[in-house]
């Protein structure tokens, strides 16, 4: 094949003669990916003139998205196209996505947990959680029947925990397997 048509056909599929940037189905604009890959990355709370303090980066998401009140329950969502399935292939992705991406962050009063994943569309994200002595457990799945893209999504998970040292285990379930995608020792302040 020429060279000329080979470059007139990559074009075409990517969209533009530049890189693409991911497309999301939630309408917001891709993250910055400069620390990609799966991370478990746990920041321990700061001394702050004797107290025990979350550092700037807890802070910021414990306010922007609330714990539940009492110890061992938790609050999850799902953004990205694991949030709407149905809408899935509108238009198809076909921009290479970054990488997971997994931070396990200890807040005031438990344990925040965001993933983002790439996978392939039309499946949904759902969410799981169980607390069980010092090791809190939670279990993503992304269910359904996949489709011929691929796209983004965010699972993030508030687990509400006593203060104390944990052990905070995130599962990934696909079709019929289950693998364990990180797990960090954190102490919540």
């Amino acid at each position: 094949m020429p060279r000329a048509v080979f470059a007139l056909l990559l074009v075409a599929c990517s969209g533009g003669p530049g890189p693409r940037s991911p497309e999301r189905s939630d309408g917001a604009a891709p993250a910055d990916r400069s620390d990609a890959g799966i991370q478990a990355a746990a920041t321990p709370s700061s001394a702050d003139a004797g107290d025990r303090s979350m550092g700037p980066l807890a802070a910021e998401l414990a306010s922007r998205f609330k714990l539940p009140d009492e110890p061992g329950r938790a609050h999850s969502e799902v953004k990205g196209c694991a949030a709407h399935p149905e809408a899935a292939d509108q238009p198809p992705t076909r921009a290479v996505l970054p990488p997971a991406r997994l931070v396990v962050q200890p807040v005031r009063g438990g344990v925040l947990v965001t993933h983002d994943l790439p996978h392939a569309c039309c499946l949904k994200g759902v969410i799981g959680t169980r607390v069980e002595g010092n090791v809190a457990t939670v279990h993503e799945a992304l269910t359904g029947t996949p489709c011929r893209c691929m796209c983004e999504s965010t699972l993030r998970t508030g687990v509400a925990l006593a203060p104390g040292r944990y052990r905070v285990v995130v599962e990934l379930e696909r079709g019929d397997r289950t693998d364990v995608v990180g797990e960090e020792t954190v102490s919540v302040p």
